[in-house]
């Protein structure tokens, strides 16, 4: 659990029974509190609402049951003085929660599917970008991406070193696809609006890409960002993508978790199992984040069994 002491003050007033069930939803919690660097109890109810969709829950009511646990904790900590705002949960309905369980297949991307929309992309410069995420950079605000240079790739070992935004490195490796993007994104010099389909709004059919040093480059505006690009610059690109092809999951996450499942799904078929040690080559390799477990630092790896397990594969691969 992230911040342990303050949710054991609160899981002390419960029994055992309820203490268990409160420390599995805090458990699932923990990956975005870490992320975030704080406790879910200074959450907004957009935060709780991305940490509940991590769930992957089968139904709105056991996403009910979780909610019910969070605003538990929220109200306590309101009442302890430890959370200065109202519960937002409290102003939810019963078909808040319903409305966030979908189509399993429609939370995810099969790689059919990203190869898919990487080959109708016009630009690399956008290819790169879901490439990436979905072979395992990332960092907080995509920072791994954002700081990419040519230098930091082997083209020889297919291997890219990574620098997230605390300049911490890690090094993994990525398919010939991915490798190719790269250096088209590199040698791309023009940027097609719209993905190369003129509308009338455009005064101009491409933007002039600026050379800054970094594999994603931004375009020649007024209010251009020189060095590596913002993280808005990157979300933008896949908010435009998602419109171009009518898709509403090209989400950072999204992208990233169902490239898990995909590695999940080659290391179910080399290894005949997913056990923890294949878990963790999974975490090694999308970069998840570590906590101490004793006297040990460990992988989170336990939440990736919720999305990335047999019945998930099952469902999206055959």
């Amino acid at each position: 659990m992230f911040n342990p002491e303050i949710k054991t003050t609160f899981l002390q007033g419960y029994k055992e029974n309820t203490q268990k069930a409160y420390s599995r939803v805090f458990n699932l919690t923990m990956k975005f509190e870490v992320e975030k660097d704080k406790d879910l109890l200074h959450f907004t109810l957009d935060e709780i609402e991305t940490a509940l969709h991590s769930f992957h829950a089968s139904t709105g009511d056991s996403l009910n049951t979780a909610g019910r646990t969070i605003s538990a904790y929220l109200n306590w900590a309101r009442a302890e003085g430890l959370r200065e705002d109202t519960n937002p949960l409290e102003s939810v309905s019963k078909e808040w929660f319903k409305n966030m369980v979908g189509n399993t297949h429609q939370q995810f991307i099969t790689k059919q599917e990203i190869d898919a929309i990487i080959d109708q992309c016009n630009n690399d410069q956008d290819s790169v970008i879901l490439s990436l995420l979905f072979e395992g950079a990332g960092g907080r605000e995509v920072s791994e991406l954002r700081n990419l240079k040519r230098e930091q790739v082997n083209d020889e070992k297919r291997t890219l070193i990574l620098i997230n935004d605390k300049e911490e490195t890690r090094e993994i490796s990525i398919s010939e696809q991915c490798l190719k993007l790269i250096d088209g994104a590199i040698k791309q010099k023009d940027y097609l609006k719209g993905n190369g389909e003129m509308r009338r709004d455009h005064l101009k059919e491409t933007s002039e890409l600026i050379e800054t040093g970094y594999v994603i480059k931004p375009a020649k505006t007024r209010n251009v960002h020189v060095e590596q690009v913002s993280p808005h610059l990157i979300y933008g690109r896949l908010h435009a993508l998602e419109e171009y092809f009518g898709l509403d999951n090209l989400r950072v996450k999204t992208i990233q978790r169902s490239g898990m499942i995909w590695m999940g799904k080659q290391l179910l078929e080399r290894d005949g199992e997913l056990g923890k040690e294949q878990y963790y080559e999974i975490c090694q390799q999308f970069g998840i984040s570590q906590v101490m477990n004793g006297n040990k630092l460990e992988y989170m790896w336990w939440g990736l069994k919720d999305f990335v397990n047999p019945d998930m594969i099952a469902a999206l691969y055959e």
